[in-house]
């Protein structure tokens, strides 16, 4: 029996019945080899010396298992030399971690000093109970980091109180008047300074977001928990949140797969808002190949997903940039004759629109 076959069918036991769990023998055979890719009359050879080696109990001579699977042998604490330092350490401290638990840490932890675990470990147990704020706890306790707790939090989950590293407040970019007709939320940097030096920033409020947590992806969940602050870099403070909730918003971004992807995110938050009339413009660009790209690494767009298609603008989109797409700072520095804050129309209800104009 070759010994990789071996250690594939043990560590799939061991795994599956940590903590002492008993293995159901019915479908047993079925599951080690859809998740190992041996055959069966392999998985039984392997079974019958794991049993001979008193590793586990519950099959049969030839490797057929016969009742419920139990693990006899080491368990994957035991042969994890950080997860026997994290138990040992916390044991000595008057705490029972589970199997499950010591494993996820000494994986949090795998890699670093043994000196510099040993302190993390200090600044966890220490940290129980700890009213303030998360990220200045952590910050003191875990080796100066503010992200340690975040990263440990869910692995230390069996320790007592742990301080919860909420959201901070967030800043995003905007420009334009605190009374403005719309509200365009825009994706990329340099577009955003090319609406600030257009015609469009006397009446439209443009905003971008930036800086650490914060992306148009997950911009509407934050400004309506109210962390969302806006920092003019033209014109005044705008209450954002009131805007965005009495005045008409559009989106710009790129035309590829992950702006689309972008712009349904946002309207589960805000359902009003539509697709800027730039996708128009954009829209023309995808059948000039000059003009547009394939998504391929080297325009950092190699494995983008496709958008779900909520909105018949966004189907036709998709099927749009499906192998070529259009970055938003195709259009140019100068967006002065985009409509930017008129809803984008289907190529096809274009077709229509302007045959009934006629």
């Amino acid at each position: 029996m070759p010994e990789l076959q071996r250690e594939l069918v043990e560590d799939f036991i061991r795994k599956a019945a940590r903590g002492g769990r008993p293995l159901q023998p019915g479908r047993l055979l079925e599951r080690i080899a859809n998740h190992t890719g041996l055959s069966i009359i392999d998985i039984e050879t392997c079974l019958s010396v794991l049993a001979e080696e008193g590793l586990i109990e519950g099959v049969s001579r030839s490797g057929r298992p016969v009742k419920m699977i139990r693990w006899k042998g080491a368990s994957l604490v035991e042969i994890n030399p950080l997860a026997i330092t994290v138990r040992d350490y916390f044991g000595r401290k008057g705490v029972t971690v589970p199997d499950v638990d010591c494993l996820a840490l000494s994986k949090a932890l795998d890699g670093l000093d043994k000196s510099d675990v040993t302190r993390l470990l200090d600044g966890l147990y220490e940290l129980q109970g700890f009213a303030g704020d998360g990220v200045f706890a952590s910050a003191r306790h875990l080796l100066g980091s503010a992200k340690a707790l975040n990263g440990l939090s869910s692995a230390g989950r069996f320790l007592s109180d742990l301080p919860i590293q909420d959201v901070g407040e967030m800043y995003v970019i905007t420009a334009g008047p605190v009374d403005a007709e719309a509200v365009l939320l825009i994706e990329n940097p340099r577009s955003f300074t090319s609406f600030s030096n257009s015609r469009h920033v006397e009446r439209v409020l443009g905003v971008a977001s930036y800086g650490y947590g914060l992306s148009m992806q997950n911009f509407a969940a934050h400004l309506h928990a109210g962390k969302v602050t806006a920092c003019p870099s033209r014109g005044e403070r705008p209450d954002l949140k009131e805007l965005i909730q009495t005045k008409p918003v559009f989106f710009w971004g790129d035309l590829d797969k992950e702006g689309l992807r972008i712009f349904e995110s946002l309207r589960h938050r805000i359902p009003s808002i539509k697709l800027s009339s730039a996708y128009a413009e954009m829209e023309k660009l995808t059948s000039i190949p000059e003009r547009s790209h394939p998504y391929h690494r080297l325009f950092e767009k190699a494995g983008q997903r496709q958008a779900r298609g909520d909105t018949p603008e966004v189907a036709y989109l998709s099927r749009v940039c499906r192998h070529r797409s259009v970055d938003q700072e195709a259009l140019g520095e100068n967006i002065n004759e985009i409509q930017l804050t008129m809803p984008y129309v289907c190529d096809r209800d274009r077709s229509r629109q302007g045959k009934t104009d006629e």
